[in-house]
């Protein structure tokens, strides 16, 4: 049973019912809202999608943020383990205003990639990480979100969330997620097709995972699911 204590912060909904919201935690500061409320509404809220993740103990959420994905799946899969990981040591101050409403284990390591992770293996790791790999690309989303003109409090955290530059996250997440990964285990990407071509990563994680492409429409085209199951 999830238990319900006050705070004097947000909340956010991550599993919105017919009249009510089913599961909810807390967010430490609005610059962390990320894109986890959408990732989880267009794909993680169909139970088709959910059926194809066979993690049944842990979890880890690469990239974090304030670890929506992450609270949400070990809550719906009923795991008992959930980890975060983030480059912004500032995150974890989400995770820990949350581990006391829920009913599984959490731990955050702060960490680019598995560059600094000393925790356990996992069954499930699911990254939705920055997805532009040039300056000119961030640049350009900069200012189509505010008509150039960025608010100063937002430009280095933007950066941090959308700017994987020359693909370095990608390809040293890619190179060493294997070893963190129980038998069978899955990594699950969230990226964008117009960035980070979904070939791409899967010519980057190399022959030993099988793919499941997934993207649900009506999103944009662009938008979609990558899971990689390990062989």
């Amino acid at each position: 049973m999830l238990q319900h204590h006050d705070h004097s912060r947000g909340k956010i909904c991550l599993d919105k019912g017919i009249s009510e919201c089913k599961f909810e935690i807390y967010l430490p500061d609005p610059k962390y809202d990320g894109g986890g409320q959408y990732t989880i509404k267009q794909y993680l809220t169909h139970s088709d999608v959910l059926s194809k993740l066979n993690a049944t103990d842990s979890i880890m959420e690469m990239c974090c943020g304030y670890g929506g994905i992450g609270y949400y799946l070990a809550y719906k899969l009923n795991l008992k383990k959930a980890i975060f990981v983030d480059v912004d040591g500032g995150a974890a101050e989400g995770i820990e205003l949350n581990k006391s409403i829920v009913d599984f284990d959490t731990e955050f390591y702060e960490s680019s990639a598995f560059n600094s992770y000393t925790g356990p293996k996992v069954d499930l790791i699911v990254t939705n990480p920055p997805h532009v790999t040039t300056e000119e690309e961030l640049t350009k989303i900069q200012n189509d979100l505010w008509n150039g003109n960025i608010p100063e409090d937002r430009k280095q955290r933007s950066r941090l969330i959308l700017l994987d530059k020359d693909f370095e996250f990608h390809t040293n997440f890619c190179n060493d997620a294997h070893k963190y990964l129980n038998d069978k285990g899955q990594i699950v990407f969230f990226e964008n097709e117009t960035f980070i071509p979904c070939q791409k990563i899967k010519d980057t994680l190399g022959d030993r995972y099988s793919y499941e492409l997934i993207i649900k429409p009506p999103l944009e085209p662009q938008m979609y699911m990558l899971i990689a199951t390990k062989l």
